[in-house]
């Protein structure tokens, strides 16, 4: 046990040099490349003034005043390199230094005004409309939660390993956002996270863009924290100069031109994937946690068992077991999809002959009718379009399962890991108490940028009473770590306290009759009215009298 709590205090360790060294990497492009230039051209003049002061020292008259002008002319060399380094400095503490984040109320009310008021055609034609709980605006589809509770398990990932740079006003904005929130006693770190690239259709437009029947594919990305801080965070934020001249308007990111929330496959946001969850004990209670007031989301505040933004390593961490089952699937998949695809393409070349792809022997073969019938008859295909289309799909299927990473897996299992993964952090629950996870909401948040947020429910093989003693020990584990290296561990104690409620209290109540004056996060909201839509349908156990 000591080793392991050993290598967090060496992660976290590592972490906060990360989050330091990547704070400050932002000013090098124009701070250490200053310095560099000015040494070298200052050491180059400063030598060859006192090599021209040496010269002069032994020279004849004759050649004095020459002497004397080579000195003159290397130190008003040294002047100049002095004072352009001067100006350098001064615009480049100008640039990154001297600017302020602004915070004005009257600038979010135009941006929620002007983004509430148009939809874009994605959102109107899968039943997306904007709620709100408390503070927090939402977007919302009951299509969309339906097609994932019934095919999250179904949908192909397809995964872009590269991360894409921050533009050079992002990087300007950085010094400004991380220092405020250092400032304010916030937990920043700059973990690698997931970017949704796709937007959640209802499942009658997953089948319409699937035209050849596949399973719908999701597209993700490598970002990080940083990137989402500068671009979702910021949509209600402006970023000025000393002399109050705007100089990064926040929503630019996350709001198109015209005023509407960007398409999720349009947007230039990091849009981080969050993942929460509502874990059920077997007998029947659900499992709520109170953050830390110093967390930087959701702080002071209940949430779910389990709630955060899913890691990149959530794409590819899996146990021996899991692994080599899914190397199975994916070895029968690929076996099953190079086959189908051979045999398609014999009934194409045997429907439309050797030369199917050519338009001239296709319309000389629908000149005879009843050639092209018996040939049909004896090949299995109705007409050679089609055999030509089933085998274009075909290959489709074929060269998606040869061109998997190993990293992937189908979308339901990865929002499972990553649910997983954030309730055995926050409630301190082993993950052999999951018995299973389900995937069935989807929001984007409109006070984070759009940022898409999935919802589950993790049905524990333990009893409250077991989950309550495992929040216990580790919690006092924890803060007996505390007092020998504040430091190091105080980031583990994310969770204050844990409350526990009856499943059918809260299938009753309404989440504001649960917790009364309790500040409760938009996550928990989402989770409880969840529950309540399809909780005949998620096998829940009952509260034992």
């Amino acid at each position: 046990m000591k080793r392991e709590e050993k290598e967090k205090k060496r992660k976290k360790g590592k972490e906060y040099s990360a989050t330091k060294i990547k704070l400050y990497s932002v000013l090098r492009s124009g701070f250490f490349y200053t310095l560099i230039a000015f040494f070298a051209t200052f050491a180059a003049a400063a030598a060859s003034t006192v090599v021209n002061a040496v010269e002069l020292a032994g020279a004849t008259r004759a050649d004095g005043i020459k002497e004397i002008a080579d000195l003159l002319l290397s130190a008003a060399t040294a002047i100049i390199t002095g004072y352009g380094a001067v100006r350098s400095g001064a615009a480049l503490y100008r640039g990154y230094f001297n600017r302020q984040l602004i915070h004005q109320n009257t600038w979010k009310r135009e941006v929620v005004e002007s983004v509430m008021k148009k939809h874009t055609k994605t959102f109107e034609e899968n039943g997306y409309r904007w709620e709100q709980w408390e503070n927090e605006i939402y977007l919302s589809s009951p299509a969309a939660d339906d097609a994932l509770l019934a095919s999250a398990r179904g949908m192909r990932l397809k995964v872009v390993p590269h991360k894409p740079a921050m533009n050079e006003e992002q990087r300007r904005a950085l010094y400004q956002i991380v220092s405020e929130k250092i400032s304010q006693g916030k937990n920043i770190f700059n973990g690698n996270l997931v970017r949704l690239r796709t937007d959640m259709l209802s499942a009658e437009n997953w089948k319409r863009k699937q035209r050849d029947g596949a399973p719908p594919c999701v597209w993700v990305q490598k970002t990080d924290y940083f990137s989402n801080m500068t671009s979702n965070d910021l949509i209600f934020d402006q970023v000025f100069e000393a002399d109050f001249s705007s100089v990064y308007d926040g929503k630019k990111m996350t709001v198109d031109r015209y005023g509407m929330l960007y398409n999720l496959t349009d947007s230039p946001a990091a849009n981080i994937v969050g993942a929460s969850t509502l874990a059920v004990t077997e007998d029947g209670y659900l499992i709520i946690n109170r953050q830390h007031n110093r967390n930087d989301v959701n702080n002071d505040c209940y949430v779910p068992s389990g709630s955060g933004s899913a890691d990149f390593e959530d794409l590819f961490e899996q146990d021996k077991k899991e692994k080599k089952q899914l190397l199975a699937e994916k070895k029968r998949a690929y076996r099953a999809a190079k086959q189908a695809w051979k045999k398609a393409r014999k009934d194409a070349l045997s429907a439309g002959g050797k030369n199917s792809k050519s338009k001239d022997t296709l319309t000389a073969e629908n000149k005879s009718k009843d050639t092209l019938t018996d040939k049909n008859e004896n090949s299995g295909c109705t007409d050679p379009f089609t055999a030509q289309k089933n085998m274009l799909a075909a290959k489709r299927e074929y060269r998606y399962y040869r061109s998997m990473k190993k990293y992937e897996c189908d979308f339901g299992a990865f929002l499972s890991r990553a649910m997983e993964r954030e309730l055995a952090e926050e409630s301190h629950l082993p993950p052999s108490c999951f018995k299973e996870t389900i995937v069935c909401g989807y929001i984007r948040l409109l006070n984070r940028g759009g940022k898409p947020d999935f919802f589950g429910i993790t049905l524990l093989s333990c009893n409250k009473d077991k989950a309550e003693n495992f929040f216990k020990n580790k919690k006092e584990e924890i803060e007996r770590q505390e007092l020998e290296d504040n430091r190091a561990v105080m980031d583990f104690n994310e969770i204050c306290n844990q409350e526990y409620i009856g499943l059918d209290q809260a299938l009753l109540q309404p989440p504001e009759a649960l917790f009364g004056e309790k500040k409760i996060s938009v996550q928990l909201y989402c989770l409880l009215n969840l529950l309540k839509r399809y909780g005949d349908r998620l096998n829940l156990p009952s509260t034992k009298a």
